[in-house]
C-alpha cells in the first residue's frame, strides 16, 4: 500500500496481465479485462473506514465551553502573579521607608527615653514581620516557579 496525504491506497494489479491498475478502475487498461469487484469493495470499505476515522478524530478537536473557561485560568494567574509581586515590592519599599525614618528619628529624638523604647519595640516588630514576610515570599516564589514549569511542560506536550 502507498500512502498519499495520510490516506492508504491499495495498489491493485490486474489478475490477468499483472499491470498496475489506476485507483477505482474496473477495466485493465492493458488487457481490457474486467477486474474482480471484490477488490473494489474492499478498497471502498477501507476508504470509508479511513474517512470515518478522520471524521471521529475531527470531532474531538471541537472547542467546548469548558475549554473557554480553562483559557481564563492563565489570565487569572497572570493577574494574581502581578498582584503578589506588587505586594512583595510594596512590603520591601515600606520596610526600607521604616528603616530610613527610624534612623532619622533616632538621630532627632534618640535622647528621649520613651521614644527610644518605642522605636526599639517597633524595630523588633518590623524585624519579626520581615522575617515572616521572607518566608511567605519564598513560598510564593516556589509556587510561581512550579506553576510556570507546569505551564511550560503543558505547552511543550
Amino acid at each position: 500500500m502507498e500512502e498519499y496525504n495520510d490516506l492508504k491506497v491499495a495498489v491493485i494489479k490486474c489478475p490477468y496481465c499483472g499491470e498496475v491498475l489506476p485507483p477505482l478502475s474496473k477495466v485493465c487498461p492493458s488487457c481490457n479485462q474486467i477486474v474482480d469487484s471484490q477488490n473494489e469493495a474492499d478498497n471502498v470499505n477501507n476508504m470509508m473506514t479511513e474517512i470515518d476515522t478522520i471524521c471521529s478524530k475531527y470531532l474531538n478537536t471541537n472547542i467546548r465551553v469548558y475549554d473557554y473557561l480553562l483559557l481564563l485560568i492563565p489570565i487569572v494567574y497572570i493577574v494574581w502573579f502581578f498582584v503578589v509581586i506588587m505586594k512583595i515590592m510594596r512590603s520591601k519599599a515600606l520596610y526600607n521607608d521604616f528603616c530610613s525614618l527610624s534612623s532619622k528619628a533616632q538621630t532627632l529624638y534618640g535622647d528621649n527615653y520613651s521614644f527610644r523604647s518605642y522605636l526599639g519595640q517597633k524595630r523588633t516588630d518590623m524585624q519579626e514581620l520581615m522575617r515572616k514576610s521572607k518566608k511567605s515570599h519564598i513560598i510564593v516564589y516556589i509556587i510561581m516557579s512550579v506553576n510556570i514549569l507546569l505551564l511550560v511542560i503543558s505547552l511543550a506536550s
